[in-house]
């Protein structure tokens, strides 16, 4: 990601959507920190940015 940003390349390509928001909050995260290195474990401790993903799920079907 950080090689895409610097070149302006396209980012890699997530086959899984829930992957595209942890990348775009992993940039969040890391400008939060200074341009510190995310990783994953740094991103499960970043509250605030992992509340931005944080979604109810409202069941709207009839009868459920």
């Amino acid at each position: 990601m950080r090689r895409s940003l610097r070149e302006g390349s396209l980012p890699p390509e997530a086959s899984d959507p829930a992957r595209s928001f942890e990348i775009v909050t992993a940039v969040y995260s890391s400008a939060a920190h200074e341009g510190a290195r995310v990783t994953p474990a740094l991103l499960r401790a970043d509250a605030a940015r992992m509340a931005s993903l944080e979604a109810p799920v409202l069941e709207r079907r009839p009868g459920r």
